[in-house]
C-alpha cells in the first residue's frame, strides 16, 4: 500500500524516496526516548513519500529517477535474506547477501534453461585474452577451478617414430597465448590398442592460438603407431 500510495501522490517521476521503507537509520524521540528503526523519515513526509538514505532497509525501483525501464532494488544496512517456510530469525535463510559476500545454505544448481542430462551452465565473459581461476574457499585448504578457454581434437601421428625421436600434430585453441596456460592431453579411445603402450603423449603451446601434440619414442626400436584422437584442453 506504501508503494501504491507514492505512485498515486506523486508527481509521475519516481524519485529515489519512492520506496517502501522498514527500517530507517536514522532515529526519532518518543515520550523523550530515543527509538532506533523508527526514523522521522518514515512517516513524516506528506503523501506518506519517506526520504531516502543508503542505511534504509527498503524496497524500490533501481535508479534516481523513474525511466520506464527501472528494475526492482532491495537494500539494508547489513544484509538482505531469502528465507522459504520460515519466518525472519536471521540465522535460517536459504540465501544472504552481505558486504562480505554472498552466501548460500542451499545446493546451488546451474543450468542453461531447463534442467536437463545434457545442457551445461556457461559462464561467459567479454574476452578470454589471459588464464583465469575460480576460486573456491574450501575448509580443507585453498583450491581452484580454471575456466577453460577451448579444446582441440587433434589426431596422433600414424607414420613411424624412429627410436629417441618423436612426431608432432597441431591444433587451434584461440586465446590461448603462451606457455603459462596449462594443457590436459586425454585419448579418445584405447591407447593400448593404437599402440601406445611404449609411446609419450605430451602437448604445449607452440605459438598464438595453437597447441602442439607431441608423441615420443623413448624406446631403442622404431614404433609405428596406430589410428587414435586425443583432446587437448586448454586452461
Amino acid at each position: 500500500m506504501g508503494l501504491s500510495s507514492a505512485v498515486a501522490e506523486g508527481s509521475g517521476i519516481f524519485q529515489s524516496q519512492d520506496s517502501i521503507t522498514f527500517y530507517e537509520s536514522a532515529n526519532i524521540t518518543v515520550n523523550g526516548t530515543p527509538e532506533p528503526g523508527y526514523g522521522a523519515n518514515l512517516f513524516s513526509q506528506p503523501g506518506i513519500r519517506p526520504t531516502a538514505s543508503a542505511g534504509d532497509c527498503a524496497i524500490s525501483v533501481d535508479g534516481s529517477t523513474f525511466s520506464g525501464s527501472n528494475g526492482l532494488a532491495l537494500r539494508c544496512q547489513n544484509s538482505i535474506s531469502n528465507y522459504i517456510n520460515s519466518l525472519p530469525n536471521g540465522s535460517s535463510w536459504l540465501e544472504q547477501l552481505a558486504p562480505s559476500g554472498k552466501s548460500l545454505a542451499v545446493p546451488l544448481v546451474l543450468s542453461n534453461g531447463t534442467q536437463t542430462t545434457t545442457n551445461t551452465f556457461t559462464i561467459s565473459v567479454a574476452t578470454l585474452t589471459t588464464p583465469r581461476a575460480l576460486a573456491i574457499n574450501d575448509p580443507g585448504g585453498p583450491a581452484s577451478i580454471g575456466l577453460s578457454l577451448g579444446l582441440a581434437a587433434i589426431a596422433g601421428p600414424t607414420s613411424q617414430i624412429n627410436a629417441g625421436m618423436c612426431a608432432s600434430q597441431t591444433g587451434t585453441i584461440n586465446n590461448v597465448t603462451s606457455s603459462a596456460n596449462t594443457l590436459i592431453v586425454t585419448p579418445q579411445s584405447s591407447m593400448f590398442a593404437a599402440g601406445y603402450l611404449h609411446l609419450t603423449v605430451d602437448a604445449y603451446v607452440s605459438s598464438a592460438s595453437t597447441v602442439t601434440l607431441e608423441v615420443c619414442n623413448p624406446t631403442a626400436n622404431n614404433i609405428t603407431p596406430g589410428a587414435i584422437t586425443f583432446n587437448v584442453r586448454a586452461f
